[in-house]
């Protein structure tokens, strides 16, 4: 089954790849063509080895943070955070670091379906503390 995910994944970015190289050939760049280009740079994304591996390393190499492998969906993962009692941090850092990146943007604070879930974390936090 995690196989058929991967391909199936993997042909969508390849698809995405494809449509994106269409459009820098084809078109000219409208507000209509950006939204497009933002949609396929999105598609395209996946998590790389190697830059996974740098960040492991970095974070030992620092002491900073713990991390955690998990070869399961989020929801495993986010059990194994909580476990670790790292769940706030990792929560809040990825949410900042998501930001970053210039093609989410502000997309964590802006989509009603990322920030629902942020601003019940956040009353967590409140009640909690």
């Amino acid at each position: 089954m995690k196989a058929g995910m991967q391909s199936s994944r993997r042909s969508e970015r390849e698809t995405a790849q494809l449509k994106l190289a269409d459009i820098y050939k084809t078109s000219v760049i409208t507000d209509k063509t950006a939204e497009d280009v933002q949609k396929h740079r999105k598609e395209m994304a996946y998590p790389r080895g190697d830059f996974i591996a740098m960040i492991i390393a970095f974070c030992k190499e620092k002491g900073i943070l713990k991390y955690c492998s998990a070869p399961f969906e989020a929801d495993w993962q986010l059990v194994s955070l909580q476990k670790q009692g790292i769940i706030q941090q990792f929560y809040v850092i990825g949410t900042v670091l998501a930001t970053m990146v210039p093609v989410m943007g502000w997309t964590p604070l802006k989509s009603l379906e990322q920030l629902v879930p942020f601003v019940v974390f956040m009353g967590i936090q409140l009640i909690e503390y």
